[in-house]
């Protein structure tokens, strides 16, 4: 009964820390754009209300993805409140913050002129986006912590803080940071290929060499994310990673996610390299180029969440530990219904974000 208990756990906490990941790094990616373009744009009042609703579906992701923890693992909060409970009350706290100040950014660029827009609003603009860093960093401490425990020790059946500094001055934090800046260009530029879409969103353009750039650099930060993937587990030359990837059992997880992870890369390389060749001209190609231009906008999040999945399974705080005891008493059929509902609220906030883009953000 116990396993059934477990399965159910594990497979909501999986749901929605995945769907949290794939649009927080959105966000980032859209955030740090706002910053490039500059409040002086005509683009950039459409952008920052796309940033304003994706700021709010990581907002409700996140105490989503808090009530999961508290429901599903109450004994593992309990030996490792004590250094996770005040990273994560300080990623919501400035989170909240950032959505204060969005909404207040939205607000003044309303009511003024493009023309009369001033160093106020590019001073909001640039805190929102040093904020949300700021709170998507915290989540990142916290989860690469939960990978590879650092700066605590165990005692009495509950960690204990020791060293700050050691938890930030750690290798899967690094690694989870930089995986994390990566896979905020990769997202934004799978989802460009969309936003170009004057049939469907034509409030969110931007000039011609933006897409290009940024479609760019995702494929460059691919090639990171793929090779930053391949050294945490163990794959540090080609013939390794051959091995990691083609020649693994085939009932080994991992390995099927690797799979997985390098089949999304090579979809999602191909579609950004007919966008950089064919530029703006797919609405005139065959059926088959475009669909595999238009390919990113589901393969871009798929590698990032398989590449999260990959650097976050390897090791963690849970594996050492007798995990079957950690997870929640409740009756099988009490887990099951928050499983149902974790997944619907996952599709409602998917559905917000799809609808954001199609409708050019909020609601003015």
């Amino acid at each position: 009964m116990q396993e059934i208990q477990l399965i159910l756990a594990q497979a909501q906490t999986v749901l929605v820390q995945l769907a949290f990941q794939a649009v927080a790094v959105l966000g980032l990616g859209v955030a740090w754009l706002l910053v490039a373009i500059g409040v002086r744009s005509a683009h950039f009042k459409a952008w920052h209300k796309l940033f304003e609703a994706l700021a709010h579906v990581a907002l409700a992701l996140g105490l989503l993805w808090l009530v999961v923890l508290a429901t599903a693992w109450p004994p593992l909060l309990e030996r490792v409140g004590n250094v996770l409970g005040p990273l994560l009350v300080a990623s919501v706290a400035v989170v909240v913050l950032v959505v204060l100040a969005v909404s207040l950014l939205r607000a003044l660029v309303s009511r003024t002129a493009t023309s009369s827009v001033g160093w106020p609003q590019s001073v909001a603009t640039v805190s929102s986006a040093i904020g949300y860093t700021l709170a998507l960093a915290l989540v990142v401490v916290a989860q690469s912590w939960m990978r590879e425990p650092a700066g605590a020790a165990l005692i009495d059946g509950r960690f204990l803080l020791i060293d700050w500094h050691e938890i930030l001055d750690h290798r899967a934090f690094a690694q989870a940071l930089l995986a994390t800046l990566l896979g905020a260009l990769i997202v934004l530029a799978g989802v460009m290929p969309t936003t170009n879409r004057p049939d469907r969103v034509a409030r969110l353009e931007l000039p011609a060499h933006w897409y290009r750039a940024v479609t760019l650099l995702g494929l460059v930060c691919s090639v990171g994310l793929l090779w930053l993937v391949s050294s945490v587990v163990g794959a540090h030359s080609l013939g390794a990673f051959y091995d990691a990837v083609l020649q693994a059992p085939n009932d080994s997880m991992s390995a099927w996610s690797m799979r997985l992870l390098l089949v999304a890369w090579i979809v999602t390389a191909a579609g950004w390299m007919v966008g950089l060749a064919g530029g703006d001209g797919l609405s005139g190609s065959s059926a088959l180029v475009s669909s595999v231009g238009r390919a990113p906008l589901v393969s871009a999040p798929l590698m990032w969440c398989l590449a999260w999945w990959n650097l976050q399974t390897q090791t963690s705080l849970v594996s050492g530990l007798p995990v079957t005891d950690l997870v929640s008493t409740e009756a099988p059929v009490v887990l099951a219904l928050g499983l149902v509902l974790v997944l619907l609220v996952v599709l409602a906030c998917l559905r917000f974000v799809v609808q954001a883009f199609t409708r050019g953000g909020l609601p003015s």
